[in-house]
């Protein structure tokens, strides 16, 4: 299941489905990147294809926006003859709004568990960790990704990236994580069900209990959520179905058992703040105006 969600196949897998994904390519070849460049709009995004090589070989060293076809056939004749890459239309943040699903499925590929959200700020920009997000209900994307796992037939916890397109109004699919995610702390029923205890209980042949999930509710990483806003304040951005005031806040740090993760919590925020305040003091001694785009942060590669 992991090399069919995230191999070659996963586009055209994809786009038989309910949800609808970006202009999407899994190439095995350099000539079979030329091709895609021929057709797509760029700017494009590379991605390395499986999660658990990208360690070993990475073809990108993360979220990759490429801007033009010359610079993306430059990059990759670095690829080698079996590029493990995905390359995928770039769908613009300001005509967008970041949407999150997380569930889990039974052995029928039945939802005993199943939460929508959006994503709020993340690190780094648009991209990757999410450092704050609300749970928000959202019935027409819950009967969406319930259709659509029951059509694929996968059991278990999966978590759903998603962008939601002004353009056209439709939902596509970013990213398929076949796991819980890093938030999901954030999803649980007002019946304290959330994925993993959902999960559980099926397993050992229980009921799930019923409950709504709980609207407004927010999940905020404290150490990378505290200097994003510097960088989302630059872009212009906003999340529209974003509750302006939570029912009620989840940390990631504190934990009612112990004090270490919390103590530990200054040292990884130290690496954050430290490269908002290297950007905002390159763009003031620029004369850049404060609506500029950001810099492209570390992890996230932008190719001209």
């Amino acid at each position: 299941m992991w090399r069919r969600l995230y191999g070659v196949a996963r586009h055209s897998m994809w786009s038989r489905h309910t949800l609808r994904v970006s202009w999407l390519s899994c190439p095995d070849s350099y000539g079979g990147i030329v091709d895609f460049a021929e057709k797509v709009r760029f700017p494009v995004v590379a991605k390395n294809r499986e999660a658990f090589v990208r360690r070993r070989r990475p073809a990108v060293n993360g979220t990759t926006r490429i801007a033009t076809r010359e610079g993306k056939l430059t990059l990759a004749r670095d690829w080698g003859t079996h590029p493990g890459v995905i390359l995928q239309e770039y769908l613009p943040r300001e005509a967008a709004e970041d949407w999150i699903v997380q569930a889990c499925f039974d052995a029928d590929s039945h939802p005993r568990a199943l939460f929508t959200g959006v994503e709020v700020r993340s690190r780094p920009p648009h991209a990757c960790m999410t450092a704050n997000a609300c749970v928000v209900g959202y019935p027409e994307l819950a009967d969406l990704a319930a259709r659509f796992i029951k059509q694929t037939g996968f059991t278990g916890i999966i978590d759903l990236d998603l962008r939601f397109d002004r353009r056209d109004g439709q939902y596509k699919l970013l990213d398929f994580n076949p796991r819980t995610g890093a938030q999901f702390r954030l999803v649980e029923s007002e019946s304290g069900a959330g994925v993993v205890r959902a999960m559980h209980l099926d397993l050992t042949g229980r009921r799930v209990p019923d409950g709504e999930q709980r609207a407004g509710h927010r999940y905020v990483v404290e150490n990378i959520d505290l200097p994003a806003p510097l960088a989302y304040r630059r872009s212009g951005c906003t999340t529209t179905h974003a509750p302006k005031r939570p029912s009620g806040t989840e940390l990631a740090w504190p934990v009612g058992d112990g004090s270490l993760p919390f103590v530990t919590m200054p040292a990884r925020f130290a690496r954050p703040l430290a490269s908002c305040a290297r950007a905002r003091s390159t763009s003031v001694s620029c004369g850049a105006p404060a609506a500029a785009a950001p810099a492209p942060p570390r992890g996230r590669r932008h190719v001209s």
